[in-house]
């Protein structure tokens, strides 16, 4: 109404949040499936209104920079996925792997490394991943991350598939196969998620053989018997 006083400041920017969730895709949904100029936008404007703009050398606060990196990590996606434009995509990424390496956040860490390499992996950039997925695999080991850990070793399960490694890709995907199944049963009990994580990464890797096998039958059909077994 025209005599409705204005929002405080503080509520106004935490109206921006119910926006961005209501935009963002739920994390067991298509990538493909969010409204991801409206993610950019709100995030965009949250960093404004928050003074999180600019040079991330000049966040001297440490919640700063962490929101910061949270906040790349968000556009990334929406960069990779909404416009398909991977080298700004890319750029933050990488923002935020160091912001994450300033705080020594190993769990942040070790996710961003594993999208951007999935990403690079995604374009072709097989060899640029490889790096990405084995320090993955190692900070999600020692933290103890078995989702992270089977996501980069599906990973580097495609890398090795590209260059037609055989031996190096079904290792890859059976460490995948193993560290998805513990997720759903440690530390606790199944649950819907975990299910559904366990079943993704065993469906995304039958789909890289599948596709593998139109050109070089023999070593996919050998890799999903092993696999199967």
């Amino acid at each position: 109404q025209e005599d409705r006083a204005p929002a405080p400041p503080r509520q106004d920017r935490l109206e921006l949040l119910p926006r961005f969730k209501s935009a963002y895709p739920k994390e067991t949904e298509d990538r493909g499936g969010g409204a991801w100029n409206e993610v950019t936008a709100t995030l965009r404007e949250i960093r404004r209104r928050t003074g999180l703009e600019g040079e991330p050398a000049r966040l001297a606060n440490a919640n700063a920079r962490h929101v910061r990196a949270l906040t790349d990590i968000f556009l990334a996606e929406a960069q990779r996925f909404g416009q398909g434009d991977i080298a700004v995509a890319e750029d933050c990424y990488r923002e935020a792997i160091g912001l994450f390496r300033d705080a020594k956040d190993s769990w942040n860490i070790a996710w961003s490394l594993y999208h951007l390499g999935d990403m690079l992996s995604s374009c072709g950039r097989h060899e640029d991943a490889r790096p990405l997925g084995m320090e993955a695999i190692e900070l999600g080991d020692a933290g103890g991350d078995h989702e992270v850990a089977a996501l980069a070793h599906r990973l580097l399960g495609d890398v090795a598939l590209a260059a037609n490694a055989a031996d190096d890709a079904l290792g890859h995907y059976r460490s995948a196969v193993e560290r998805a199944y513990r997720f759903q049963v440690q530390p606790r009990n199944p649950d819907p998620y975990t299910i559904q994580i366990y079943a993704d990464v065993c469906e995304v890797g039958a789909a890289r053989l599948l596709a593998h096998c139109a050109a070089m039958p023999e070593p996919a059909r050998f890799i999903a018997g092993q696999l199967r077994q």
